[in-house]
């Protein structure tokens, strides 16, 4: 059954009814998408080191307008490159490792609070699962391997930026490629979740929309084998209230992703109350959560 969007209209209910319902917004961490966050939409601008350098500069309030940033890791199957990219069509050549020391140096250099909850910097990685024109054209186990050391690569140098400047930080490994989640905790220097030290580590598994592959307990089962997965990101559109109850039956955490924040999305969120909101419209957004 579809997901009912009905159910959260809370969005656009008048203050007195959000107050009479008990509709409250909910206590969500704002992520920047494809690192790309300086105010209206610009696709163009997704995955830049210049959309990047501004969207770490944004303030609100007197504070850091985010709770962190996400980072697109693309490995590019040709060249055995590990780019900041989100697919090959808008890869420039940027290594990913450009964007880690960008925001290794935002966290070494920044002084409290790094992060608007004041707490930690949570840096997400979307690790893509497709190498090639098509995302049909998955990795092979070894560009699977590869592409997992680059992960490890770009987190070394957030761990020390956050250490140098004093700071928490939380590392989420995020991929629609079981292959790849896999491969990465497989490999000889993953040091585990490390719940609770200054630096955790978190698994996401990143859901394809229902339109494409059907959201369903057999994909669900391929990120559950060998990975233990703590947090699931969808977008809110395209989940069925069957994928849900599979994603609380596992007492996975939420990431609700955007392009734009409309109605649907906004009720999505107030019904589902995921603990990330992944959006370029972080200022909006963040309005929005104080109302």
């Amino acid at each position: 059954m579809p997901f009912d969007h009905a159910a959260g209209r809370c969005a656009r209910a008048a203050l007195w009814l959000a107050v009479t319902t008990g509709c409250e917004r909910p206590d969500a961490l704002v992520l920047c998408h494809n690192s790309n966050c300086t105010g209206a939409l610009d696709f163009e601008r997704d995955d830049t080191m210049a959309a990047l350098e501004e969207s770490l500069a944004q303030k609100y309030r007197g504070r850091p307008l985010l709770d962190g940033m996400e980072i697109d890791v693309f490995w590019h199957g040709r060249t055995s490159r590990c780019l900041f990219a989100h697919d090959i069509q808008s890869a420039d050549g940027t290594p990913a490792m450009a964007a880690a020391e960008r925001v290794g140096r935002h966290l070494r250099e920044t002084p409290p609070p790094i992060s608007w909850n004041g707490d930690r910097y949570h840096v997400k990685m979307e690790l893509k699962g497709h190498v090639g024109e098509s995302l049909d054209d998955g990795h092979t186990r070894e560009q699977a391997a590869m592409h997992a050391d680059c992960a490890l690569d770009l987190l070394a140098v957030l761990a020390d930026g956050a250490s140098a400047g004093g700071h928490r930080l939380e590392v989420i490994f995020d991929s629609p490629s079981p292959r790849v989640l896999r491969e990465l905790v497989r490999r000889p220097r993953w040091p585990g979740k490390q719940e609770g030290e200054p630096v955790e580590l978190r698994i996401s598994v990143d859901m394809p929309d229902s339109t494409r592959s059907s959201i369903g307990n057999e994909s669900l089962a391929a990120f559950t084998d060998g990975i233990d997965p703590d947090i699931v990101e969808f977008h809110a559109g395209a989940v069925t209230d069957g994928a849900v109850q599979a994603y609380r039956s596992l007492d996975l955490d939420f990431t609700i992703w955007m392009f734009s924040a409309t109605s649907e999305n906004l009720d999505g969120i107030e019904q589902l109350r995921p603990r990330y909101i992944l959006t370029s419209e972080a200022r909006f957004m963040r309005r929005w959560l104080e109302y």
